[in-house]
């Protein structure tokens, strides 16, 4: 009985290889000549159960304007890659088209993220390494003037989503037109791609009430008109 005991009790222990805490720096690999300066660092904290690996990880992700020009758009590509092999890409994007704010000079943008899970298998190869590393390997820039720097096709997908956004806000002006603020809020409850908006309309309206969303949309709008050349 004890000998079972203690054999059930070790194939337990080796079940379980190990749970470890790694924290990485974020390496700036987008081009030599960014207008972006990528500061942080990426904390993983890895559990392994036989051949599968449960990988948390979290970022304390910073980047700054190093130009001498205001950015309007920003998009950012993150790879973190974990010891077993595995990989995580995450998407940074922040599109102050519609917004009064610009990304000055010398300012910052907080792209830090909460934890994230990535549960994948693993082989005994790879639990022997420990190769942990994340680097910013795209990003494509706009700037308030319309010149751009970077990926031709990131700036493709930015600018197709901010079209999309702006028919969402178009939709919602005009539902408010036609019906007043029933014909607004039906409207603000559909399905839309521009989620982001939406989502921060559909708060500001439950909060401040549907007269001040509807204000925000037209607000951005009017932003939209004075920079259509940037669409």
């Amino acid at each position: 009985m004890r000998t079972r005991l203690c054999l059930v009790l070790l194939l337990s222990l080796a079940s379980v290889c190990f749970a470890q805490v790694t924290s990485v720096p974020i390496i700036d690999e987008a081009s030599l000549h960014s207008p972006l300066d990528n500061e942080g660092s990426v904390t993983l904290q890895r559990s392994i159960e036989g051949t599968s690996a449960e990988v948390t990880y979290s970022q304390n992700w910073i980047v700054r304007n190093i130009s001498s020009k205001p950015i309007l758009a920003v998009h950012q590509v993150l790879v973190v890659h974990h010891a077993e092999g595995g990989s995580g890409v995450h998407q940074a994007n922040s599109d102050m088209f519609f917004g009064e704010v610009r990304l000055e000079p010398g300012a910052t943008l907080d792209f830090s993220s909460s934890p994230i899970t990535d549960r994948h298998q693993t082989t005994q190869s790879d639990l022997q390494s420990q190769i942990v590393s994340c680097e910013v390997t795209e990003q494509w820039v706009q700037f308030e003037d319309g010149t751009t720097f970077g990926s031709p096709s990131s700036g493709r997908q930015a600018l197709s989503s901010r079209r999309a956004d702006l028919l969402a806000l178009e939709g919602l002006n005009q539902a408010y037109v036609d019906g007043g603020q029933e014909g607004f809020l039906r409207q603000l409850q559909q399905p839309s791609p521009a989620s982001i908006y939406i989502g921060a309309l559909q708060s500001i309206q439950q909060r401040d009430g549907t007269q001040k969303a509807v204000q925000l949309v037209q607000k951005y709008l009017t932003m939209a008109k004075s920079r259509k050349t940037l669409l």
